[in-house]
């Protein structure tokens, strides 16, 4: 088997088994240490002790409303109003799968064209949030959330995807890293401003 293609194997195998090559430690699959290990900064600070405040600030320069209603069945991006709908808080399983989630979401915001202008199907849309929401929280020394659920709803596609074009993963990846870099950019100028 090409290297590429068993490294692809590989990769949608780890998720099938439920660890997500992107969560600390990003030691599972080696060959992902150029997109992840470089975000890498330092051994997170445990749950209870999680400072958010920089993430408030990264998430505060997007520009997108984030409102919580009590009747929001699931998190999700309102493209056409620009604002992210949560639900309350007590839904979430702690604070790390509430900031993961709530971070995943800005992911979302950034496809605009006023923003970072990217587009691609849902299903590698899904991808992109997840590696770059873990970049993130990696960058910045927060808790990766334990929560699977999204990652298992999207895989069957991931796979599919992954098997017939190894490309798929990369790209996906790149664009991760790329929406990480933008926020981090984005929040270095408000912070000059």
């Amino acid at each position: 088997m090409e290297p590429i293609a068993e490294t692809a194997r590989r990769f949608v195998d780890s998720l099938r088994a439920g660890n997500a090559p992107w969560r600390y430690p990003h030691n599972r699959l080696p060959e992902f240490e150029p997109f992840f290990g470089k975000f890498f900064g330092g051994e997170p600070q445990s749950v209870g002790e999680a400072d958010y405040a920089e993430l408030d600030a990264v998430i505060e320069a997007v520009g997108v409303k984030i409102r919580h209603h009590w009747n929001c069945g699931k998190p999700r991006y309102l493209r056409d109003q620009d604002r992210i709908v949560m639900p309350l808080k007590s839904y979430f399983q702690d604070e790390a799968h509430y900031q993961a989630t709530r971070l995943h979401e800005v992911f979302h915001a950034l496809e605009r064209p006023d923003r970072a202008n990217w587009s691609g199907p849902a299903h590698q849309a899904e991808l992109v949030a997840e590696a770059g929401t873990a970049m993130l929280l990696s960058q910045l020394r927060l808790p990766h959330d334990a929560d699977d659920k999204n990652v298992q709803k999207w895989l069957p596609w991931w796979a599919m995807e992954i098997t017939w074009d190894h490309g798929y993963l990369y790209e996906s990846l790149a664009q991760a890293e790329k929406f990480a870099n933008y926020l981090l950019g984005l929040r270095r100028l408000k912070e000059a401003a």
